[in-house]
């Protein structure tokens, strides 16, 4: 599949940890791809735009901040949510 598919998506953040990528896009989607070949390992979608994304420093987390004041923290393998922060403002 490769990086074609974000050519139709506006990308507002990305952080690499290790081997891998975490994209988040103003379409409201997260995603993890390998650094290497940039094949899709996770996917989450319906989180309203996208504005931040960042790895915890083991790369077991993700914490991804979206227009609404929202901070998700996200199993960084499976983007399950750990954890919410919400009324945050713009983060």
């Amino acid at each position: 599949m490769g990086i074609a598919y974000l050519a139709s998506e506006v990308l507002t953040s990305s952080t690499r940890h290790s081997s891998r990528l975490a994209v988040g896009s103003a379409d409201g989607v997260v995603r993890v791809l390998d650094g290497a070949t940039l094949a899709e390992q996770a996917k989450l979608e319906g989180v309203r735009e996208v504005t931040s994304v960042a790895w915890s420093s083991d790369g077991k987390r993700l914490a991804v901040g979206s227009f609404d004041g929202v901070v998700r923290v996200l199993d960084g393998a499976t983007l399950a949510e750990q954890a919410k922060l919400e009324g945050l403002g713009d983060v």
